[in-house]
């Protein structure tokens, strides 16, 4: 009995391993008939864009390459996108049709209508420009980081940019030369990327942008101010992480005015100032600060150093900026976060200390 058992599972082993190779000479077979059928049009240019004129809006997809990326990843990323039905296929007719290794980093417009081959022609050749969304308030590693998510750069290649290339703006001149002098300066906006472009013309978009929208007044009125434009960003960049409301921008800002021409309230006592060290130095934030945390030392940490923070904390937008260039008077010291985001500003420590018990009741 247990002969006859052994013999049942042998044969059931070898009809799953025949099946298993019947299955993957189909798949083959199905990959080269398929490459066959449509790489005579994969070439031709003109039916790639006369198939997206024909396709629907539906159909039609922004496909991004990362840098680096290999076919398995693309694969993967064109079958989670909807368009193609098989990881396997697309990864057998690139190895067939010599796409390996060619695929082009940036961002394709293709079709769910095409073939394996014309979306590996498509993706092989050159990359439209990358849209890419720069939040206000987002710091220098931060947009580094959405930046390579998005394909736009190398990493490696843009810190060599920041620390080697030459920059010719005349807001860069209190900074020039200085460590992290970029931080602050990476106007947050929409851009618009091509492919070809390298990370020193990526630095110099977001540095022509600042350019753009910090006015000339601007600088007339910083000079009035006794401020640098380094100080007018580096304080701008504290409002930008302060300020959740339009609204209280000017407010704040006449708050750490207040502080920096006292006597003796000169500390700013930011936590967004030492929310960037944490994020510096260990990757994190926190809801809620604790004691050790402000006292962390570092020449970002307001809670220990008076005045400004040695360079701005974030990259601030327009309506920052004009904060500090044009504040609130007013007689407050002190201001506590509410939770819907507006804040509570107090003149003394007493009012302060009511203001932080009544938001956390």
């Amino acid at each position: 009995m247990n002969d006859l058992n052994e013999l049942d599972e042998q044969r059931d082993i070898t009809r799953k391993s025949k099946f298993r190779k019947i299955y993957c000479i189909g798949v083959l077979v199905a990959a080269v008939v398929l490459s066959c059928l449509s790489y005579k049009y994969a070439k031709s240019d003109v039916y790639n864009l006369s198939m997206l004129a024909r396709a629907n809006v539906s159909d039609v997809v922004r496909f991004n390459v990362p840098y680096g990326a290999g076919t398995r990843q693309i694969a993967e990323n064109l079958f989670d996108a909807g368009v193609i039905k098989s990881r396997l296929v697309f990864r057998i007719v690139s190895r067939i049709h010599g796409y390996d290794g060619r695929y082009q980093a940036g961002m394709h417009i293709i079709s769910k209508d095409y073939s394996y081959a014309q979306i590996m022609n498509a993706l092989s050749g050159k990359s439209v420009c990358v849209r890419v969304t720069i939040p206000e308030g987002s710091c220098y590693k931060q947009i580094v980081d959405i930046l390579v998510s998005k394909g736009v750069v190398r990493e490696q290649e843009f810190i060599r940019a920041v620390n080697e290339e030459y920059f010719d703006y005349e807001f860069l001149d209190d900074v020039r030369g200085k460590n992290m002098w970029i931080e602050g300066y990476l106007f947050p906006d929409t851009y618009e990327f091509m492919a070809t472009e390298s990370a020193k013309d990526v630095i110099n978009k977001f540095l022509r942008n600042f350019d753009k929208k910090f006015e000339k007044e601007y600088y007339t009125r910083a000079k009035r101010m006794n401020m640098t434009i380094q100080d007018v960003i580096t304080l701008a960049s504290i409002v930008e992480k302060e300020a959740k409301l339009p609204s209280d921008r000017r407010k704040i800002a006449g708050v750490f005015y207040n502080r920096l021409n006292s006597t003796d309230m000169k500390k700013l006592q930011s936590c967004a100032t030492v929310q960037y060290v944490l994020y510096n130095k260990y990757g994190i934030t926190k809801p809620v600060l604790s004691i050790s945390d402000t006292q962390i030392d570092s020449p970002y940490n307001t809670y220990l150093n008076e005045g400004l923070p040695v360079g701005p904390i974030c990259c601030p937008g327009k309506a920052s900026i004009e904060a500090v260039l044009y504040p609130e008077k007013n007689d407050y010291y002190y201001f506590v976060a509410k939770k819907d985001g507006g804040h509570i500003f107090s003149t003394t420590n007493e009012e302060h200390m009511r203001a932080i018990k009544k938001v956390n009741e």
